[in-house]
């Protein structure tokens, strides 16, 4: 089966849903099926709020 790049492209795909601490708590719970990175499969990522509180702070610093 061939694809057409332009038909992969073009298409429309769905949008990421939000990380929220229940999925954190299922990823924690469910490490034996993540593979690759330890600290995703140990939870050790934020969650869309606590990343946007960080980077809301972190924007707000005036630069020296």
């Amino acid at each position: 089966m061939r694809f057409n790049v332009k038909e992969i492209i073009d298409a429309s795909l769905p949008l990421p849903k939000k990380v929220t601490q229940k999925s954190r708590e299922h990823t924690i719970k469910e490490s034996h099926r993540f593979r690759g990175s330890v600290r995703i499969a140990c939870g050790k990522f934020y969650t869309d709020d606590e990343f946007e509180a960080r980077r809301k702070k972190i924007l707000s610093t005036p630069l020296p």
